[in-house]
């Protein structure tokens, strides 16, 4: 380790001598760069991936501090509660692939998100389960646990692996054409929203987990998620429509 992080000091000095000289006009830079910020914030559809990538990030953490304590409730070891954890995880590592080899032969990738964020919503509906389907599920099932993080984690997988893209397409589709400058601005975006709700997530969690149960608590997220959904879904297809009228109106001129 010593060897290479004196290697890499060493490298620095060579790089300041072999890399070609520029000068940078850095107030014109900052000032187009500060217009290009505003033109992507403006954009709806940036806004609305923005808290697609907040409160997907939400529903994937706020059981983080509350799901160990459930487990035990079932008799569950730490080691079977880190099962649990793995049961989430190893479904979206089989959903991602197969997220992105589909989203790639269709564009589907906001029927993605509606669709993804509804399935994700109901694995953690019936996590706790809810307290209204008491009378219909058993409380204390491991089946129907474990299938619910299992599915969970799937949907997930759907629901977040377009977020990023659409973002890029909501800028093509605004008129801003691709650059490293769009691209880092757009990445900075999408990488604080998923922070914001990583960080959210678990305090949200640990809160409602405190005050109000596991059931509720997950009955909370899952209501959230499915409004927002919703929300998505007839902003998808406001856009959808206001876009195919204002094609037919170019056309006709």
């Amino acid at each position: 380790m010593i060897f290479i992080g004196g290697l890499l000091l060493a490298v620095l000095p060579l790089m300041w001598l072999l890399l070609p000289r520029k000068e940078y006009n850095i107030r014109h830079k900052q000032r187009h760069g500060l217009i290009l910020f505003k033109k992507i914030i403006s954009i709806p559809g940036v806004v609305m991936m923005c808290f697609s990538a907040y409160d997907c990030f939400i529903g994937i953490t706020f059981f983080q501090p509350a799901l160990e304590i459930h487990a035990k409730t079932f008799g569950f070891s730490q080691g079977g509660a880190a099962l649990l954890f793995l049961c989430t995880s190893g479904a979206y590592t089989i959903g991602a692939p197969l997220a992105g080899f589909f989203l790639n032969k269709k564009p589907w990738g906001r029927i993605s998100i509606v669709a993804g964020s509804l399935g994700a919503a109901c694995g953690i509906l019936f996590m706790g389960p809810a307290p209204f389907f008491a009378q219909v599920l058993p409380e204390k099932a491991v089946w129907l646990l474990v299938v619910s993080l299992f599915g969970r984690g799937l949907f997930n997988a759907w629901f977040f692996v377009s977020i990023l893209p659409e973002m890029f397409n909501c800028c093509q589709e605004a008129g801003l054409h691709h650059s490293l400058q769009l691209d880092s601005m757009v990445s900075c975006l999408y990488t604080g929203f998923i922070n914001l709700g990583s960080f959210v997530g678990p305090f949200a969690g640990g809160f409602m987990n405190n005050y109000l149960g596991f059931p509720w608590s997950t009955a909370i997220v899952s209501i959230f998620l499915a409004a927002k959904a919703l929300v998505a879904a007839i902003f998808f297809a406001y856009n959808r429509r206001t876009s195919h009228t204002s094609y037919e109106k170019i056309e006709d001129k």
